[in-house]
């Protein structure tokens, strides 16, 4: 499991944008399947949130940050809080 998540979030630290949304589709099917992906959604917080990236990949991360249970003691509430307003939690999509 672990060789997953790291290759995940190699791919979410590439610049490609295939490889950014075939990582976020991957993570995406491992919460499906019950999987803790808390160590994902903070890097994709990280990488693909605060950063420039396509809205292609912006739209996917959200999705999945919106679909994990990440709570303010994960240190994440910060940077989303800057980057995307307060909205965040509340904006339907």
């Amino acid at each position: 499991m672990d060789i997953l998540f790291a290759q995940i979030q190699a791919d979410l630290h590439s610049n490609g944008t295939l490889r950014q949304s075939n990582a976020l589709l991957q993570a995406f099917q491992q919460s499906a399947t019950d999987r803790d992906i808390s160590v994902i959604a903070k890097f994709v917080v990280k990488e693909i949130v605060t950063l420039p990236v396509p809205a292609f990949c912006k739209k996917l991360a959200l999705d999945l940050i919106r679909s994990t249970r990440l709570t303010a003691d994960s240190g994440t509430s910060s940077a989303l809080e800057f980057k995307m307003g307060t909205t965040i939690a509340t904006s339907p999509i």
